[in-house]
């Protein structure tokens, strides 16, 4: 979602930006567009979550706690990694959401502790927060690394595999060669040489982002009227803030600097020459033919 976002903030407003520029048109009282470089950083780069949890994986006594308190020493002092308020520290469970948008709680884990499953007594799961470009967010390591290891039995996907049910076929396809991806090449393993659970979605992603920056997407953001799902209940506060966080307004912003509708400038001689012949003349706009 935030390499999503980049896409659309630099697609809708920082070319426009930079067109505005190289054209002449003052656009220096525009607003700075939402930056969420720091959470990509964060979640992606060097040391953030995805590739210090890929490595915990490939340590034989890898454990969740050692990885948060890894994130924590690299990031304390990054604006957008925070520890959970105590309040929000669930035994043995997932982070409980607080009412609003400010604050959304996450967990990947077992529903426990706190929901009268198992854990009462075990010591808190380890959490930490991101603050992403929409809200806050905990999120609970709770069976991470084992999740991420992907230890699914080689021959029993093998067997999948080769089922004559087209559903199977496309749920477990035959193993990819990682030598030969440059996607994967070099990603981490989670043991007996598996390619781990992350390192393949970073792969999609980055398979996608590429995608996407070959192509002239168009973009349509939904927005919640209210939080309560309810059939004409407008609650304009909580849309204002969609609106802000998903940088929609900055956009509005930059358009209005600009101009709604752009064309090239020869489309645009040749469409009103008739108005001022000689300035179209002089700009070097042949007549059209036939006329």
């Amino acid at each position: 979602n935030e390499k999503l976002q980049k896409q659309f903030i630099v697609a809708a407003a920082e070319l426009c930006l930079r067109d505005y520029e190289a054209e002449g048109i003052a656009c220096a009282a525009v607003a700075t567009c939402p930056d969420n470089a720091a959470q990509i950083a964060l979640l992606d780069g060097r040391g953030g979550v995805m590739r210090l949890l890929d490595e915990e994986c490939s340590l034989p006594r890898g454990s969740e706690r050692a990885y948060v308190d890894k994130l924590r020493s690299a990031w304390t002092a990054s604006h957008v990694f925070a520890r959970p308020p105590p309040a929000r520290q669930q035994r043995g469970g997932p982070a409980v959401a607080r009412a609003g948008w400010a604050t959304v709680g996450l967990s990947f884990g077992r529903l426990t502790g706190a929901f009268g499953g198992p854990g009462g007594g075990e010591e808190p799961s380890p959490q930490f927060v991101v603050r992403h470009y929409a809200a806050d967010v905990t999120y609970t390591v709770d069976g991470w690394i084992e999740r991420n290891r992907q230890q699914f039995p080689p021959e029993l996907g093998a067997l999948l595999a080769s089922s004559r049910c087209p559903l199977l076929q496309q749920l477990f396809p035959p193993p990819r060669d990682v030598s030969s991806d440059p996607q994967l090449a070099g990603t981490p393993r989670g043991g007996m040489g598996r390619t781990t659970v992350l390192a393949a979605f970073r792969a999609s992603l980055a398979a996608l982002s590429t995608t996407l920056e070959t192509t002239a997407a168009h973009y349509v953001r939904c927005i919640k009227p209210n939080t309560a799902q309810a059939a004409g209940e407008f609650d304009g506060e909580y849309v204002a803030r969609q609106l802000a966080c998903t940088g929609v307004l900055s956009v509005i912003d930059v358009s209005k600097v600009g101009f709604p509708v752009s064309m090239p400038k020869l489309h645009f001689l040749n469409s009103y020459r008739c108005i001022a012949p000689a300035a179209a003349a002089a700009a070097g706009s042949a007549p059209p033919q036939g006329g």
